[in-house]
């Protein structure tokens, strides 16, 4: 009776597991978490749910908060007014951002502006294309400049053939300030053509803006 009632337990136990096994789309279905920080006044965590849609291709986000202690999560609409922008220097003077910049030639009006309808690409290397991205001589740059109006920026990487962010999927997170606004903190991988192409190591670098140099 024993042995019966055992079988018949792992039985119902295997069904249950089939059940539940995990697939493409219930793997959709699960909400992808990100952390945004805490808030200003350190008492909640800020978080964003991201909720894929297959039918719509593309994803539904909402914002949460939930003490630090523990508790429940409160959706909230704007995180703004709830977190500091890391983007600008602790002490206010200053703010950081990335843009794309050419830098390489590549393509053949690059070398013949004479002919702008061309459309040639040339290579010498490996790294001239990335998954779906071609490399079109363009790269991420971190840029800061003065936290007011019309206030020109600066190039802490000018003229160099890496990217930060790192692509294809970086963003503001590869780079902050430091604590004493002295500096900036970026992630890079300073490879180029075959090199680049074989790695995936990156660093951590230091950009002094008194002096105008990188560190590693």
């Amino acid at each position: 009776m024993k042995k019966i009632l055992l079988l018949t337990l792992i039985t119902i136990s295997l069904n249950t597991m089939a059940q539940n096994v995990m697939s493409p789309e219930l793997l959709w279905k699960l909400g992808r978490v990100t952390a945004l920080g805490i808030s200003k006044d350190e008492k909640n965590i800020v978080y964003k749910v991201d909720t894929p849609s297959v039918e719509e291709n593309k994803s539904d986000s909402k914002f949460y908060t939930i003490p630090v202690n523990g508790g429940i999560a409160t959706e909230v609409k704007d995180t703004k007014i709830l977190l500091k922008d890391k983007n600008i220097s602790p002490d206010g003077k200053y703010i950081i951002y990335n843009e794309e910049v050419k830098i390489d030639k590549v393509h053949g009006k690059d070398f013949y502006p004479e002919l702008e309808k061309s459309n040639v690409q040339v290579y010498n290397g490996l790294d001239y294309r990335h998954w779906d991205k071609w490399n079109e001589g363009k790269f991420n740059h971190v840029f800061y400049k003065e936290n007011k109006e019309n206030s020109v920026g600066v190039d802490i990487l000018k003229d160099e053939t890496f990217d930060s962010p790192q692509k294809p999927f970086g963003g503001d997170e590869d780079y902050i300030w430091s604590p004493d606004s002295k500096s900036i903190l970026y992630v890079c991988k300073k490879k180029s053509g075959t090199a680049y192409a074989t790695s995936t190591n990156t660093n951590i670098y230091e950009y002094n803006l008194a002096t105008g140099k990188n560190s590693k």
